[in-house]
Formats: structure tokens, sequence, C-alpha cells
């Protein structure tokens, strides 16, 4: 649960019996001023911020210390993942066109402060004729990021226009620029589609990851990406 260096505080402190009692756990409330608060719907109380807390933010579980009658923060104990969601609202066309495009709604950015991201991504696709398929890639903001896994593709296996429901699914991984191509059913019975890898940024510069997509084929039918598709950012814990 803790890492090293806090256990070996978290040790040396509570070995000391003169001190256990003024050994406290609580979560951050506000930064500025730096508070935190001991139990859920307590009053926060306000504490000194040391340079030990290294990635601490509003919801961190952080270890404070009595001294000369002031609580200090001592170390971060626990981070909270962050969860986002970026919700598709308009529907987008394609017709005839095989050329990647950047999707006007689905990108995320990954912030500088050196965590992983999970991006999972859901896409609705409809199409006015199977034959034209969907394909889609990612584009980046720049090339200062390190991924934790590969780009994780799910989709339809085989003819889609059969019975999405009773289709078999396929999984399999890709790299970003990688022109992943799914089948899609007919107008009226809309594919689903699932995307995922985990990422962060390796400088002090946000990366943007945005969907690219167009028709697998080209065709005078319209392909959609429909609005209801959205992308789940998520921060995860180091452990």
């Amino acid at each position: 649960m803790y890492n090293t260096p806090v256990k070996i505080l978290l040790n040396k402190i509570l070995n000391k019996k003169q001190q256990t009692n003024n050994i406290l756990i609580g979560t951050v409330s506000s930064l500025t001023p730096f508070k935190v608060t001991l139990f859920p719907g307590d009053t926060a109380i306000p504490a000194v911020q040391t340079t030990n807390l290294l990635g601490v933010q509003v919801g961190s579980r952080v270890l404070l210390q009595l001294f000369l009658n002031q609580y200090i923060a001592v170390a971060v104990i626990g981070t909270p993942s962050v969860t986002n969601m970026v919700l598709k609202t308009s529907s987008e066309t394609v017709n005839n066109s095989t050329v990647l495009q950047n999707d006007d709604q689905l990108a995320v950015t990954i912030p500088a402060d050196g965590y992983y991201y999970s991006v999972e991504a859901y896409i609705i696709v409809d199409s006015a004729n199977s034959a034209q398929n969907f394909k889609c890639t990612w584009s980046r903001s720049s090339t200062s990021y390190s991924s934790g896994s590969l780009r994780w593709c799910l989709g339809v296996n085989g003819d889609a226009n059969t019975s999405v429901a009773g289709d078999v699914a396929k999984a399999s991984y890709f790299g970003y620029d990688t022109e992943v191509s799914y089948p899609v059913t007919d107008t009226g019975n809309e594919t689903c589609i699932y995307e995922r890898f985990v990422v962060k940024c390796t400088t002090s510069t946000p990366v943007t990851f945005q969907l690219k997509w167009a028709q697998a084929t080209a065709g005078a039918y319209n392909t959609v990406l429909s609005s209801g598709s959205y992308i789940i950012l998520t921060k995860l814990l180091s452990i």
C-alpha cells in the first residue's frame, strides 16, 4: 500500500511511543490554503505543506505529524484516481472517402503530471452500406509520451450485417498509426467498437490524443460516427 520511503518514515515515527498520539492521516480538501479533513463531514484543519508532498492534490491521503502545536503534512500515502469523460454530442458523416480525418469532438489531453492515464473509447458507427466498413487511428499533438500498453482494439468479427448483437467479438492490439478496420452493419443497426490504451507524458507539455477515422472502403454511402460515442480518461494510481 505504501512505498518504501513512507514505510520507513511510518516505522520511525510510530516506534516513538511519546509521539504515537500525534500522528494522523487525513484527506486534502484544499491546496490554497492547505487544509486536511480527518473524517468525512468534519471541518478541515489547516496544515503545513512540505516539499515531501510530491504529486499532492485535492483528494490525496496524507500523513500528518503534530509539531509545536501545528500539523505538518510529511508524506503523501495515497492519490485518488481521476476520471473524466468526453461525450460526442453531434453525429459526424463521411461519404465515399478513405481519407482519415480528426473527429470533431473525440479527443483527450493527457496531463503532464508524470502519471499514467487509461484512455477508453466507446465508438458507435452507423453505415448505409456494410461494404464500406469503418477504420480509425489516433493522432497525437507530440511524441512526448510513454505508452504503458499497446492500443487494444475490440470489434465485431466477420459480417456485422447479419446480427450485431449475435456476432462474435474479436480483439487485437496495434500501434496508434495502424489503420484498424472494423466490419459494420447497415442503417438501423449500429455497430459498437471499443479501443483502449495507457499512456503518460514524458515532458512538461500535455499531449492530446484525437480519434481519426474514415470509411475502410470508399463508397457513395454515408458512414456515421454517432452521437453518444464517448471517451473515458482515467488517472491511474502508482503501485
